[in-house]
Order: structure tokens, then sequence, then C-alpha cells
């Protein structure tokens, strides 16, 4: 299983495991073409991994709040995750990628019914 939070708030859970050239087109939703370009970021110690657009601060795409602040202890302080987000559990002995883990997804979904994104005048953006 692996999940997608939109930039919108939006989350779903797809089955299988997705393989690289689907990791890039899920990320690279909305970005000019040519960046798509996927960085692996560990978001906790059990090898859960937040796959991100590593070029999304120079490929017009917005600020996704919500994964923004789900890896907010494993970025660069002050740093945002830019554009859709493809989540996966870590990967196994053989560097092959395993899927979410249920406690994980169990994670995102009570995260994402309790958080909300708000939109401020001038396109700012709050997690309430």
């Amino acid at each position: 299983m692996w999940a997608q939070l939109l930039v919108d708030g939006t989350l779903t859970f797809h089955a299988g495991i997705p393989k690289l050239a689907e990791i890039q087109h899920v990320v690279s939703v909305g970005a000019e073409p040519g960046y798509d370009l996927v960085e692996p970021v560990e978001i906790d110690d059990d090898g859960t991994t937040m796959w991100i657009n590593e070029e999304g601060k120079y490929c017009g795409v917005e600020t996704n709040e919500k994964a923004t602040w789900l890896a907010d202890k494993r970025i660069m302080h002050g740093d945002r995750i830019m554009g859709d987000v493809l989540f996966t559990g870590g990967a196994d002995e053989d560097g092959e990628t395993t899927s979410l883990s249920e406690a994980w997804a169990e994670r995102l979904r009570d995260f994402n019914a309790h958080f909300k994104v708000i939109t401020f005048g001038g396109g700012k953006a709050k997690i309430v």
C-alpha cells in the first residue's frame, strides 16, 4: 500500500508498491515539464518515506502545508515541501521500496481528519 497527499489536503490510499516512474509521475503533477526528479525523505525511524519533488521550489508548484508539517523534524527548519507527495515504507535489505505500514496509514488518516489547511488572502496558508 502507498498513500498520496495532494497540495489541497486530499489523502488517498492505493494498493501495491509504486515503481519509480509512478512516483515521478505523482510528485511532478502541476510542475513544469522536465521537473520530475524525486527525493525520498525518511520521516520516521521505521523507514517510512515521503517522496517529494526534488525541484519543487523551482518548478511552479504550490506548498504542501500538510506534508511540510509531517516532515518538519526531518527537513531543514523553515524549509517547505512543494507539490503533491507520496508515502511508502522504507527500503528492504535489497534496496527495494516496501509497502506503507498499516500503523502509518492510520496515522495519516487520523492526521488528515483532524487538521485542515486554511488559506488566507494573498495565498498564505496555515494548518489548523
